[in-house]
């Protein structure tokens, strides 16, 4: 008996923890999913159970205060974790920080609009995020050109805040929403140190607007990036890049379309490029079918062109649990070596041996969200 009664106390905090009270309200919450996955580089198999395809792995704690007149506080913190192992996610932006994904606080007026502030989501890649079918998860074209490094949608090993998912010491302002329309201005400081072990007041910055229009069955979305590089790279200091996105809700399919541009200096390490994609998300017995077919145009280097196509199937068999199959290819020019990318902050995708392998991938997973 002594044993059980030393579990009171603690179910007791816990209920406490989450009860919300008459102006606040605190959530715990979180998705494991875990797939297996068969994946063909080449001439080369390699398969493995992987940590989230449809969703990340994360836990997180989110709240808000209703101050009054109309303002609220908000904050987060997100972790993410891997399934197959039990490790903290891994490698990327953030790679062993105790809140990785997100950590960040704000306040809220509903005339005034939201400022937050900490380790947040880009506009650039929440506009990704929204407008692609699979959310930027396993199954997605574009998805798998999130990597190599700088000839990559996410700018990669361009910057020491490693890519363009997550950016720390950054500030997001939301607009209300008028008629539909909102912007959003986000300005992130890298503060990097000088040579001269000075801290640069301009090093790693980075400064984007987001202009959003969104109806009942039409989302329309466009971004202006600037990012001023840690280091400089061929003489390259900074990019610029311009994304346009939209998708419109049919009833019967929700066809969607994403194209992105970059702006550089244009040597081999800091490539200009474009990408696009054509999805649609279709209703089908009980489920949804995601079909994505990407294209990336490598302007700077020969033969570093790709395409992408994905599928996937999800089905909910509750409220909470999803099961989840889909095949993926990126077929890679000669000089380009792209890869099948699961989600962002989930496992590490299966690495070519060599550049101009084209790469395919089977897979099948469940979720389950709390």
């Amino acid at each position: 008996m002594r044993k059980y009664f030393l579990l009171v106390p603690l179910v007791a905090a816990l209920t406490a923890f989450t009860r919300p009270a008459s102006s606040t309200e605190i959530t715990l919450y979180g998705v494991v999913d875990g797939y297996v996955a068969v994946n063909i580089a080449g001439s080369q198999l390699k398969s493995g159970i992987q940590s989230g395809g449809a969703k990340p792995s994360l836990w997180g704690i989110k709240g808000s205060e209703d101050l009054g007149n109309g303002w609220s506080s908000h904050f987060k913190l997100e972790a993410g974790f891997l399934l197959d192992n039990g490790e903290a996610t891994p490698g990327g932006a953030g790679g062993g920080l105790a809140w990785h994904r997100e950590s960040w606080l704000g306040v809220s007026n509903e005339n005034f609009g939201s400022l937050s502030f900490g380790r947040q989501y880009t506009p650039y890649f929440l506009t990704m995020i929204m407008i692609d079918p699979t959310n930027m998860s396993l199954g997605g074209a574009i998805e798998n050109f999130c990597w190599p490094g700088a000839a990559s949608v996410l700018g990669g090993d361009l910057n020491k805040n490693i890519d363009l998912a997550r950016r720390d010491n950054s500030f997001l302002y939301k607009t209300p929403s008028f008629k539909g329309l909102s912007a959003e201005l986000f300005v992130s400081l890298g503060e990097q140190v000088k040579d001269s072990g000075k801290q640069s007041n301009s090093l790693g910055n980075s400064y984007s607007i987001a202009l959003e229009y969104a109806s009942h069955n039409v989302m329309l979305r466009g971004v202006y990036l600037y990012d001023k590089l840690s280091l400089k790279i061929q003489g390259e200091d900074h990019y610029q890049t311009v994304l346009f996105g939209g998708s419109y809700d049919l009833g019967v399919t929700k066809p969607s379309l994403i194209f992105l541009k970059k702006f550089a200096k244009g040597s081999p390490e800091t490539p200009n490029l474009w990408a696009a994609q054509l999805g649609a998300s279709t209703p089908l017995a009980g489920g949804k079918l995601f079909t994505t077919a990407a294209y990336l145009r490598n302007q700077t280097n020969k033969d570093e062109n790709a395409w992408s196509f994905g599928l996937r199937y999800d089905y909910p068999l509750s409220k909470r649990t999803t099961i989840y199959a889909g095949y993926t290819a990126v077929i890679n020019q000669k000089k380009s070596s792209y890869v099948v990318v699961p989600g962002a902050g989930s496992s590490l995708p299966f690495f070519a041996d060599k550049a101009g392998l084209n790469a395919q991938q089977i897979f099948s997973g469940i979720n389950i969200s709390f």
